[in-house]
């Protein structure tokens, strides 16, 4: 478990990275087909992903993605996760 404790922020770290890149990508104009063969996931796989990154940091360029939608979100999930 001390290895996990060692991991997780590391991991953690990385994927902030990797959301802040990919919003940056997107304010330069980069395609969501072409990061998604980027990561090895379909368009609409990276749409979903990082779609909800870009809201969070407050940066979304997708009428429609508000901090509300996004809270609505997490709670549809949260309870999902619970079935």
């Amino acid at each position: 478990m001390a290895r996990l404790d060692e991991l997780l922020p590391l991991a953690r770290a990385v994927e902030q990275e990797v959301d802040e890149e990919i919003v940056r990508a997107r304010e330069q104009g980069e395609s969501w087909t072409m990061i998604g063969c980027a990561l090895g996931v379909s368009k609409q796989g990276a749409q979903h992903r990082y779609r909800i990154a870009m809201t969070r940091s407050g940066r979304a360029t997708t009428p429609g993605w508000t901090p509300r939608t996004m809270a609505e979100m997490d709670v549809k999930q949260a309870g999902h996760g619970a079935e």
